[in-house]
């Protein structure tokens, strides 16, 4: 028989689906919902800069016994990357302190957990009704070390946006691991340069 994650079809159907099957129905009809299940979670484990866990999730049906437990510690990874609440969510300690603030000293960094708030799920889900940069001169950081949102989705924020880009070796926060450098400092100084001049009509002087 085929089997996922070490379990025959009947079984793993019956462990994960039994409440799906209806009577007589063959447990192979719904082993493309399981697919559909470890291919969602591979593209989780991709959002969250973990190729290493997604690599368990893509394996033919005869490297399956073989991964069977590797692919259940990676779901308990995933699992905890994430505290939830209801509707709301946010990232666990472990993660704050390695994947979304990774270069920020971590006696900063569990301040930042204790004190970053939970979001709603209908953050990712809302849409705006006029976005700002089509008619604003926009200024954009791509974190190049981001583990929480992908470098490549930023730089194709950017672009769309037609922002100004600065590029920052740095984690999601750079405005805290990198504080000191002065790089976001200069940029946010001419982004409100740029902004007032443009609101007052004013042509701003060349820099020396």
């Amino acid at each position: 028989m085929k089997r996922y994650e070490g379990l025959s079809s009947r079984d793993a159907v019956a462990h994960f689906l039994g409440e799906r099957k209806a009577n007589g129905q063959s447990a192979r009809g719904l082993l493309g919902l399981l697919g559909h299940i470890r291919r969602q979670l591979a593209e989780y484990a991709r959002r969250w800069q973990r190729p290493d866990l997604a690599a368990w999730f893509a394996h033919g049906a005869a490297a399956r016994i073989g991964r069977a437990k590797a692919v259940g510690q990676s779901i308990d990874l995933l699992r905890h990357l994430l505290e939830k609440s209801g509707r709301f969510a946010q990232p666990c300690e472990d993660a704050v302190l390695h994947d979304f603030a990774g270069d920020v000293d971590p006696a900063r960094a569990r301040v930042l957990y204790a004190e970053q708030g939970p979001i709603s799920d209908t953050l990712f889900a809302s849409r705006t009704t006029q976005a700002a940069w089509r008619a604003k001169p926009t200024w954009y950081a791509v974190s190049a070390n981001d583990r929480t949102t992908s470098p490549d989705l930023e730089r194709f924020l950017a672009k769309r946006m037609n922002a100004k880009t600065i590029e920052l070796a740095s984690s999601h926060v750079s405005m805290l691991s990198l504080v000191t450098s002065g790089c976001c400092e200069s940029a946010v100084d001419e982004a409100c340069r740029t902004s007032r001049n443009k609101a007052l009509n004013v042509t701003p002087p060349l820099r020396q």
